[in-house]
C-alpha cells in the first residue's frame, strides 16, 4: 500500500509538472505537504518530527518535479525547433514581400514625391492662366522630371541611405518653406527616417495646403531627433493622386525603430511630428526564477534534516550557528549561474565552517552528517561550473571530493588513522564529484555546439533571405523602368518643348503607375514567418501597432517560435506589441492584448514569464538560452 502511495503521488507530481505553471505547483504542492503535516500531527506524531519529515519530503517531491519540469522543457524545445526548421522555406518569400514594401515606400518617397510636386504646379498654371506661372511651372517641370528619371535609374542601390545633407536639400528645393536642422550628425537608420519624414510631410503641404507656409525643424539632444513639420494652411492644389498610404507608412516606420509619431491639425493648419531614438532602452538582465526554488530546496532539505534528527532541539546560540553554516550552503545555489567558482569556493566554505565549530563542540549535528545530506548542492555547483567551460573547472571536483574526504573523516565513527581514511574518503565522493563534472563538462559542449548551429543556420538564412530581397529588388527596377520611367522621361520632353498640358497629363499617368505599383500585394506568407522578426508583419497584418526596442540578433530557435506563437494569441486588431532584445532573452510588451490562458503554459514550459498590468498590458519574457530545470 505504501508503495502505491508512492507512485501514485510521484506520477501526480510529474504530471503537475509536465501542464502546471511553477505558480501552480509550487501552492498545489505546499498546500498538499502542508496538509500531510497537519495529518500526521492529528493522528499522534511529534509536531517536530512530522515538520521535519515534511521539509525532507518537500525535496523529494522537489526533485521528482523538476524530473517533470525537464521532460515538458524537453517536449517543448523539440516541438519548437521541428517547427522552425519546417518554416525556413518562407523566410525568403518573406524577405521578398519585406523588399517590396521597402521599395514601396522608396518609390512614394523619391519618385512620387517629385511627380505630385509637377501635377501640383502644372495644375495650377494651367487653372490660372498666369504667364509666368506657366513658366515657372515649365522650369519645375523639366527640372524634376530629369530628378525623377535619376532616381528611377538609381532604384537598384537604394540600399544607400540618404544623408542628412540631402534631406536638406529637399527643403531647399521647395519656396516657402523655412528649413531649420540644429542636428549635426546621427545614424544612418535615424537619417533615413528622417528624410522619410521630411519628404512625405513636404509632399501632403503642396498636396493639401498650398501657397501656405511651412516650417521645417530637425533637432535633437543626443538621445533622439525630432522632427517638426508644420504648415499654416491652405486649399488643396490638386487631386489626390497618392497612394494613400504615406502617414500610415511614416507612422510604421517611426514606430517601428522605438519612436513616437504623431500627425493632426494644430489651428488652421497640420502638424506632423517624430521623435526617433538615437540609443535603445537598456537591456536589464534578468534572473532565473528557478534558481531561488533550488535555495528553497537546500534549506528545506538542512532544516528537515535538522528537525528528525534524534538530538533534542538545540538552544539560540546553537541554532544561531548551524544557520551560519546552513544559508550560505543554500544561497550558493541562487546565484550559480552568475558566479559559478564563487558558489562552489562559498559552499565547501561552509562545510569548513561547519568543521572548524565541531573542533569547537558549539554545532548539536556534526559536519559529517551534515555532508552526507547536502553535498547533492556541492555536485550541482560542480556540475554547473565545469558546463560554463571555465578553464580548469576540474579543480572543484577536487575541492568537493578533498573538503568531503576530510569532512567525513571527522565523523564519531571512524576508527583507526583519520588520514588514511580521509583519503579513502575522498577517493569515494571523488567518484560522484568527476562524474558530475564531465556531465556538466559534456551539457556545456552540447550548448555551445548548439550555439554555433544556430549561428550557422542563421547565417545561411539571412543569405538566402538577401538573394531573394535582391531578385525582388531587381524585378520591381525593372518593372518601373519600363513604365512610371517612361512617363517621367515624357514629361521632361513635353517641358522641353513647353507644353504644359502634355507635361499635367504624363505626370499623372506616372503618378498612376507609380500607384499601382506601391498598391503592394499581399505576402504568400499570411502573417510572417515563425520568427521574431515575422512579429512585425504579423502586427502588420493585424493592424496592431509595433515597436523595437534593443538591437537585432540572431536567438535560438525555440525562442524565435515562440515568441511569434505568442504574439499570435495576444495581438490584434488595435493592440500595440513591443518586442525588446534585451540581455538573456526577448520580452514582449503587449498593450490592448486578447487574453488568452494557453499563453501562461507555453511560456512556463520554457522557463519565461508571465505578467499582466493592470491596465491590460502583458509582458511575456522568453529566456535565450532556454535554461535547464
Amino acid at each position: 500500500m505504501v508503495v502505491w502511495s508512492v507512485v501514485g503521488g510521484a506520477l501526480g507530481v510529474l504530471a503537475l509538472a509536465a501542464w502546471g505553471t511553477v505558480r501552480v505547483a509550487v501552492v498545489t504542492l505546499a498546500a498538499v505537504l502542508c496538509g500531510g503535516v497537519g495529518v500526521a500531527v492529528l493522528a499522534g506524531v511529534p509536531a517536530r518530527i512530522a515538520l521535519g519529515g515534511g521539509l525532507v519530503a518537500a525535496g523529494a517531491v522537489t526533485t521528482t518535479w523538476a524530473l517533470g519540469r525537464w521532460c515538458r522543457r524537453w517536449w517543448a524545445v523539440r516541438s519548437a525547433t521541428l517547427a522552425h526548421r519546417a518554416a525556413a522555406a518562407t523566410v525568403p518569400d518573406a524577405a521578398a514581400a519585406a523588399e517590396r514594401r521597402r521599395m514601396a515606400a522608396v518609390l512614394h518617397d523619391v519618385a512620387a514625391h517629385r511627380l505630385t510636386s509637377i501635377v501640383v504646379a502644372a495644375g495650377a498654371a494651367a487653372r490660372l492662366a498666369d504667364p509666368a506661372l506657366r513658366a515657372e511651372a515649365i522650369r519645375h517641370a523639366a527640372v524634376e522630371s530629369r530628378r525623377v528619371v535619376a532616381d528611377l535609374d538609381r532604384l537598384a542601390d537604394t540600399d544607400r541611405p540618404p544623408t542628412l545633407p540631402e534631406v536638406d536639400a529637399i527643403a531647399a528645393g521647395l519656396p516657402g518653406v523655412e528649413y531649420r536642422r540644429e542636428v549635426p550628425d546621427a545614424p544612418p537608420e535615424v537619417v533615413l527616417v528622417v528624410y522619410r519624414v521630411v519628404l512625405e510631410s513636404l509632399t501632403n503641404a503642396l498636396r493639401y495646403a498650398s501657397g501656405a507656409a511651412v516650417r521645417v525643424l530637425v533637432e535633437g539632444d543626443g538621445t533622439e531627433v525630432v522632427v517638426t513639420v508644420a504648415d499654416s494652411g491652405g486649399r488643396a492644389a490638386a487631386p489626390d493622386v497618392g497612394s494613400g498610404r504615406g502617414l500610415a507608412g511614416l507612422r510604421e516606420a517611426v514606430v517601428g525603430c522605438g519612436g513616437g509619431f504623431t500627425a493632426g491639425r494644430v489651428g488652421t493648419g497640420w502638424t506632423v511630428c517624430a521623435r526617433v531614438p538615437v540609443t535603445s532602452a537598456a537591456s536589464p538582465d534578468r534572473r532565473r526564477p528557478l534558481d531561488w526554488v533550488a535555495v528553497l530546496l537546500a534549506t528545506a532539505t538542512s532544516i528537515g534534516f535538522q528537525l528528525v534528527a534524534d538530538d533534542p532541539l538545540p538552544g539560540v546560540a546553537p541554532t544561531a550557528v548551524l544557520l551560519a553554516v546552513y544559508v550560505p550552503h543554500a544561497l550558493a545555489v541562487g546565484f550559480r549561474h552568475r558566479a559559478p567558482r564563487r558558489a562552489a569556493a562559498t559552499a565547501l566554505g561552509a562545510f569548513w565552517l561547519w568543521l572548524g565549530f565541531d573542533l569547537l563542540s558549539w554545532t548539536p549535528t556534526p559536519a559529517s552528517d551534515g555532508f552526507l545530506v547536502l553535498c547533492w548542492v556541492d555536485l550541482v555547483l560542480v556540475h554547473t561550473a565545469a558546463s560554463a567551460g571555465f578553464a580548469r573547472s576540474w579543480l572543484a571536483a577536487v575541492a568537493v571530493a578533498g573538503t568531503g574526504g576530510v569532512v567525513l573523516a571527522s565523523g564519531a565513527g571512524i576508527t583507526g588513522g583519520r588520514v588514511a581514511a580521509a583519503v579513502v574518503l575522498a577517493g569515494a565522493v571523488a567518484v560522484p564529484a568527476f562524474g558530475a563534472w564531465f556531465a556538466g563538462r559534456g551539457a556545456g559542449r552540447g550548448r555551445r555546439r548548439r550555439g554555433a548551429a544556430v549561428v550557422r543556420a542563421q547565417a545561411e538564412l539571412d543569405r538566402r533571405a538577401r538573394e531573394a530581397a535582391s531578385d525582388e529588388r531587381r524585378r520591381i527596377s525593372v518593372g518601373v523602368r519600363r513604365h512610371a520611367r517612361e512617363h517621367a522621361r515624357a514629361v521632361a520632353v513635353a517641358a522641353e518643348e513647353e507644353r504644359l498640358g502634355v507635361v499635367l497629363v504624363r505626370a499623372r499617368a506616372a503618378v498612376v503607375a507609380l500607384r499601382r505599383l506601391l498598391a503592394v500585394e499581399p505576402s504568400d506568407v499570411d502573417e510572417g514567418p515563425p520568427t521574431v522578426g515575422g512579429v512585425a508583419v504579423l502586427a502588420e497584418r493585424r493592424r496592431a501597432g509595433y515597436r523595437r526596442v534593443g538591437v537585432v540578433r540572431a536567438v535560438s530557435p525555440v525562442v524565435d517560435v515562440l515568441a511569434h506563437r505568442v504574439a499570435g494569441r495576444l495581438v490584434g486588431p488595435g493592440s500595440a506589441v513591443t518586442v525588446g532584445y534585451l540581455a538573456g532573452g526577448v520580452e514582449l510588451v503587449v498593450a490592448g492584448a486578447r487574453p488568452d490562458r494557453r499563453v501562461r503554459g507555453v511560456v512556463d514550459a520554457v522557463g519565461g514569464r508571465v505578467t499582466a498590468e493592470r491596465d491590460g498590458t502583458i509582458r511575456v519574457w522568453l529566456p535565450d538560452p532556454v535554461p535547464s530545470p
